[in-house]
């Protein structure tokens, strides 16, 4: 299930890669459509198992033995838990609107092997306050069947991960309409079966400063109407925008994902990004080209469905 090393598959250097949709308009709609491709001869997916957004997977409805309980009744309950307790500690969030300090800064900072459960109904709320929910350099994180909304985060800085710390796990989480990205990426991050949005800038943006990011997965999750606030036309060619953003990546497998109705390029690989595996997705009604491949090297474009972007 991980990164499978592949060398001189395909190369795209100094040309951008940008695969459109032959047919059709873009959708104008805010409503996301289902996913409606027509398989070819090769296999490409005919619809998207990745419909996640609209039935997320339900969390365990009771706490998990040794798990710390978090209780929404009481603010700033997950931040000051997650502060108290060791590393390799599993938290369960119960039902309800669990919410940080009224600080800009207040956010959750884990320890190395922490684990955030969200029992069915668990939201993490910003109150459009708060700009960043998960931040910190600690590795091996975890988060599963958790809603993560309502953050401001700055252009180009992300909500959930914001230091970009390396071999976390997201799954089966929701995390919209927060301002920025929504997700940063670390290496050997592993992004599956999440719902990512209506946020502002990206629904996630893959990039570590200061150090290649390697060993990314980004499989079955739906990645949609992302760059609710229109980055392009507020900073005119920043190039800024879209569904997933990957900026000197070495090393990603992008496989089963439905991304679709994203105001902007539904999936930019924009610059030094090396060894891309694509395959098995559905990329359809992007406001711009279903996918860009610039200025990067390596990758295995295959088994895709492209229909109605641009």
């Amino acid at each position: 299930m991980g990164i499978k090393r592949r060398h001189w598959a395909w190369t795209a250097a100094p040309l951008a890669l940008a695969l459109l949709a032959a047919t059709g308009c873009t959708s104008t709609s805010d409503t996301p459509a289902e996913p409606s491709g027509t398989p070819s001869a090769s296999g490409a997916p005919s619809t998207s198992a990745a419909r996640v957004c609209a039935k997320p997977a339900a969390g365990p409805a009771n706490a998990p033995a040794g798990a710390v309980t978090v209780d929404p009744a009481v603010v700033g309950d997950l931040a000051a838990k997650t502060k108290s307790s060791p590393p390799n500690t599993t938290f369960w969030l119960r039902p309800g609107k669990h919410t940080l300090e009224p600080d800009r800064y207040a956010q959750i900072i884990p320890k190395d092997g922490d684990s955030y459960l969200g029992a069915p109904g668990a939201v993490l709320d910003g109150r459009k306050t708060n700009q960043y929910a998960f931040g910190g350099a600690a590795r091996n994180v975890t988060i599963r069947y958790l809603t993560v909304q309502g953050f401001v985060a700055p252009q180009d800085e992300g909500v959930v991960n914001h230091e970009s710390a390396d071999g976390w796990v997201i799954e089966h989480a929701t995390i919209q309409n927060n301002s920025g990205a929504g997700l940063m990426a670390g290496t050997r991050q592993q992004v599956r079966a999440s719902c990512l949005r209506g946020n502002g800038q990206y629904g996630m943006n893959a990039y570590k400063a200061g150090a290649p990011l390697t060993g990314l997965v980004v499989e079955g999750n739906e990645i949609a109407a992302n760059n609710t606030d229109d980055w392009e036309r507020r900073k005119p060619g920043c190039g800024c925008t879209g569904g997933v953003k990957f900026w000197a990546v070495n090393g990603a497998d992008v496989r089963g994902n439905w991304v679709h109705d994203n105001h902007g390029t539904g999936l930019w690989a924009d610059t030094d990004n090396n060894d891309f595996l694509i395959e098995n997705n559905v990329l359809e009604a992007n406001d711009g080209a279903a996918l860009i491949y610039e200025t990067s090297y390596n990758a295995v474009v295959r088994n895709n469905t492209v229909l109605r972007n641009n």
